[in-house]
């Protein structure tokens, strides 16, 4: 890319050629606060980009300029909008565990960090961009109905389900991060379905979106806990998820297995990662054997394998 010689070694670029590097980047010049300082035929870029972040992702913030042992509270804010983000400590340091849910609302926001007398510490801006997600064709999607007692049904374990997202465990039990469910190997480890894919029927036209991500797995296979934790819920049978356990990883970080065709733990029962808490099976509405595995961060639904590999 071309550029000019400028000062300390520096090249200055084109406002054309700036705003290719800058998107390159990950920025986003339409959305931003950047100013393009224009110097005659030559710009500079002042201020640092926005964070960009998609709908389903999920970032770790360093909150610099506050000592640990200082209460604070971070927050996601856009006019009357105001949702609280989840902060940890690690090495005597803070962090935000920023999750985009599947269906946040796209657009531009003020990430701020207050102290406890109510004073801002850290203000960033952060944009929240739409998923890319892959489409598929779902040709066994609504081939039978549900019978009025069966969306009844279906409604009840729903329900019973939201009771196992209800936090219980306060302190994070994550901190020494995530794993995968199942050991990768020739059978089993591949993603199938990604999360956020949009289902369509080919019949209907009509869509749904992927809420987890589906893990090709053989019949039996053990099923590890992705971190320690406490399990929150069983469900046995259920129509559409089969065989389902939550797990309760602490300050709102939730991971749930479903199509199990054992469960191997109890409710209430503390959870190492690693361990062993079900098996493989193709229960409820699965088409054969997998294992679907979803994670909830203070109830933004995110993807799996992005929460996993944020703290590798």
């Amino acid at each position: 890319m071309p550029g000019y010689p400028a000062s300390h070694g520096c090249v200055r670029l084109t406002l054309k050629d700036a705003e290719k590097l800058f998107k390159w980047l990950g920025g986003n010049s339409s959305k931003s606060d950047i100013v393009w300082r224009k110097n005659g035929p030559v710009i500079e870029i002042v201020k640092s980009p926005v964070l960009n972040i998609r709908q389903g992702d999920v970032k770790i913030i360093e909150i610099a300029g506050v000592e640990v042992g200082e209460g604070v509270k971070a927050y996601l804010e856009s006019g009357e909008f105001k949702k609280e983000i989840l902060l940890f400590r690690k090495s005597e340091k803070y962090y935000a565990l920023l999750a985009a849910d599947l269906n946040e609302k796209s657009g531009l926001y003020d990430f701020s960090v207050y102290k406890n007398d109510g004073s801002l510490a850290v203000r960033k801006k952060i944009f929240i961009d739409k998923g890319v997600f892959k489409k598929h064709i779902s040709r066994g999607w609504n081939k039978r109905g549900f019978s009025e007692a069966e969306l009844q049904r279906i409604k009840k374990e729903k329900q019973e389900l939201l009771k196992g997202y209800e936090s219980v465990v306060e302190t994070a039990l994550w901190l020494d991060g995530f794993e995968l469910p199942v050991e990768i190997t020739g059978q089993a480890g591949k993603i199938t379905h990604p999360f956020g894919e949009i289902r369509i029927n080919p019949m209907n036209k009509k869509q749904r979106s992927h809420r987890g991500v589906d893990i090709k797995a053989p019949e039996g296979l053990l099923i590890k806990a992705i971190a320690n934790g406490r399990v929150s819920h069983i469900g046995y049978d259920y129509l559409l998820e089969g065989n389902i356990t939550i797990i309760d990883h602490g300050a709102g970080v939730f991971s749930v297995y479903l199509h199990q065709s054992a469960i191997l733990v109890e409710k209430g029962q503390e959870i190492i990662k690693g361990q062993i808490i079900g098996r493989v099976g193709h229960t409820g509405n699965a088409d054969g054997p997998h294992l679907h595995l979803a994670v909830r961060v203070r109830g933004a639904i995110v993807d799996p394998i992005k929460l996993i590999r944020v703290f590798e």
